[in-house]
């Protein structure tokens, strides 16, 4: 039954989403593959929608694949089940965070989930940033005049930005970035 499917492929995902959504990316990419909720390209396009949209990206990302495969109640289950381990670990370490925090066991193993989440974080936003411009496609590594002008781009809003930074000393808001980048995306292409 697709609800049980649902529930047990996002409830992995929850269990083993340390560090926030983003780490969680590669865990979500698998599981939609592996059922085939989604394509690679389908999956890319709903990221870019879920971190636009209010609400955390794992919930946006379960709501959107468990409403498509199994309408409003897929969608239900699928975003209760990502987010109810998280429920259930904050719980437990709310009514025991003061007797835990200060042992120094406890102490080393979130300094060692903090580098591995960051070590993740980095690796899937290399890997977005690289397939996004165009340079991975099928696990290959290519360039085309397309990805050359999508770089060319991407160095060229950094340029604003540091020059922005330097100027007014302030940096730049994000949605006048965005409007760069589609100007000199219409530009260029």
């Amino acid at each position: 039954m697709i609800y049980i499917k649902l529930f047990i492929n996002f409830l992995y995902v929850g269990l083993f989403s340390f560090g926030g959504s983003v780490s969680a990316i590669p865990l979500v990419r698998e599981v939609s593959l592996k059922n085939n909720w989604l394509t690679a390209e389908e999956l890319e396009n709903i990221i870019a929608i879920s971190e636009s949209t209010p609400g955390g990206l794992i919930a946006n990302l379960a709501t959107y694949v468990g409403t498509l495969k199994a309408g409003l109640l897929g969608g239900i289950v699928a975003t209760f089940s990502a987010i109810l381990p998280a429920f259930i670990i904050i719980l437990i370490l709310y009514l025991f965070f003061n007797q835990l925090i200060e042992k120094k066991k406890v102490q080393f193993i979130f300094s060692i989930l903090r580098i591995c989440v960051i070590g993740i974080i980095f690796g899937i936003g290399c890997y977005l940033l690289l397939n996004n411009i165009g340079i991975i496609e099928n696990n290959s590594i290519y360039f085309n005049k397309q990805a050359i002008a999508k770089i060319f781009i991407l160095l060229l809003i950094l340029f604003i930005m540091l020059l922005y930074k330097k100027m007014f000393n302030k940096s730049i808001t994000s949605i006048v970035l965005i409007f760069i980048g589609a100007i000199l995306g219409i530009i260029f292409n």
